[in-house]
C-alpha cells in the first residue's frame, strides 16, 4: 500500500484515546437513546422533510448534536487507528493492511446481505446505521490481529 496516504504513527495513540470512548458512547446512544441536553442547537439542514409538514431545502432546524458528534469522533478516531503508519512500516505490513481491508469489506458485505434478507422494518434501519461503522471496525480488528500474529510468529 502506498504509504504516503497513511497518517504519521503518532496519530494511532490519539485515535485510540478517542476511539474507545466514542465506541462506548455510540453503543450507549444506540441502546438507550442518550442525548445531552446542552447539545441542543439550531443547525442548517440541507434538506428537511418533517413527518408531517412540507419539505424544504436549506432550513434551520432544532437538533440535538449528540449523535453527530459521537459519529464524527468515532469515524475520525477509527481512521486514525486504522490508517496510521506502524513504527516499522514495510512492504509486508502494507500487504497485511491491504489483506485486512479486503477481508473486512468481504465480511461487512456478507453481514449486510444477510441483514437484507433476514431483518426488516425499524431494526433494518438500525443495522444500516451500524453498517456505517462496521467496515472500519472490522478492518481495525483484522489488521491488529494480523499484526499480533506476525509479531508472535517472529518472537518464536
Amino acid at each position: 500500500m502506498y504509504d504516503k496516504i497513511l497518517l504519521p504513527h503518532r496519530f494511532k495513540a490519539i485515535g485510540l484515546v478517542l476511539f474507545l470512548p466514542s465506541l462506548g458512547l455510540g453503543l450507549l446512544i444506540m441502546l438507550t437513546d442518550l442525548e445531552f441536553a446542552f447539545l441542543d442547537a439550531n443547525v442548517l439542514s440541507l434538506y428537511y422533510h418533517p413527518f408531517m409538514g412540507e419539505a424544504s431545502w436549506f432550513k434551520m432546524v432544532k437538533n440535538n448534536l449528540t449523535n453527530e458528534i459521537v459519529a464524527v469522533a468515532l469515524i475520525l478516531a477509527g481512521l486514525m487507528v486504522g490508517f496510521s503508519k506502524e513504527k516499522q512500516e514495510d512492504e509486508y505490513i502494507a500487504s497485511l493492511r491491504l489483506r485486512a481491508l479486503q477481508e473486512a469489506l468481504w465480511i461487512n458485505y456478507a453481514v449486510l446481505l444477510l441483514a437484507m434478507v433476514a431483518i426488516y422494518e425499524q431494526l433494518f434501519f438500525q443495522v444500516m446505521v451500524i453498517n456505517l461503522f462496521t467496515p472500519l471496525l472490522f478492518f481495525i480488528v483484522r489488521f491488529q490481529w494480523a499484526l499480533h500474529q506476525m509479531r508472535r510468529h517472529h518472537e518464536e
